[in-house]
This record gives C-alpha cells, sequence and structure tokens, in this order.
C-alpha cells in the first residue's frame, strides 16, 4: 500500500511501495537544530529538569538559545513545561508523550550510527 502525500513526490515512481516522507519535513527541522537533540535526550534522561540543570548538562549552550528551543520544543508538542506557584517560581521539563515516542524512535537509530574513533 503506498503512502501518497499531496505534494505528489510519490507520483510517477518506478518502485512498487512509494513513500511520501514530505509530511516528517517540519519535525526533521526542528530536531535538527543545534541543540534540540541533546535537549531531547537529556531531558528523557533525566525524567523531570529546570532550566539550570539543562545549562549544565548542554555544554555551551547559551541561556536565549536555550530557551529558544525549549519553547520550540513545547510548541511542537515534545516537552511539557510545567510551573510551580512557589517563591521563587520553579519550573520543570518533561518529556510528553509524543516527545517519549520520538526518542524511542531515534534511539532504534543508533545500531546505524558508527562508534566515535577514539584516536580522534
Amino acid at each position: 500500500m503506498a503512502i501518497a502525500g499531496s505534494c505528489g513526490c510519490s507520483t510517477g515512481t518506478t518502485v512498487a511501495d512509494p513513500i511520501c516522507l514530505c509530511s516528517v519535513t517540519d519535525v526533521a527541522r526542528l530536531i535538527g537544530r543545534r541543540y534540540a537533540l541533546a535537549l531531547v535526550g537529556t531531558i528523557g534522561n533525566a525524567g523531570r529538569i529546570r532550566f539550570g540543570e539543562l545549562r549544565e548538562r548542554v555544554g555551551g549552550i547559551s541561556p536565549s538559545t536555550l530557551a529558544e528551543r525549549l519553547e520550540e520544543l513545547e510548541t511542537a508538542g515534545l516537552i511539557r513545561r510545567e510551573v510551580y506557584a512557589e517563591v521563587p517560581p520553579r519550573v520543570e521539563y518533561s518529556l510528553s508523550a509524543e516527545g517519549q515516542a520520538l526518542r524511542q524512535r531515534l534511539r532504534r537509530l543508533l545500531p546505524l550510527v558508527p562508534a566515535p574513533d577514539p584516536s580522534r
């Protein structure tokens, strides 16, 4: 059964079972942004984590970039942001069900990635 998109990429094909991957373009663009996968991995490994701890664990990320990436991931439905009514305010981030599903799908790709060369 062919999965055809409205883009037309799967028309006029010579393969028996064409697949349109155009619908994942936005997700690929988001997770391809700098630090996005590191954040999904770090949040997934932590379960729940605060902004400052994320900054420490994901080295080299500026506070503004971290805030921007977290907002993008939240808007995409991959993470949840929970604000606690405390003084000072406390905010924790965790993966949503969609974020956990993405993390598991990405994990399946790990055997395809060659191990880093320790001599480099």
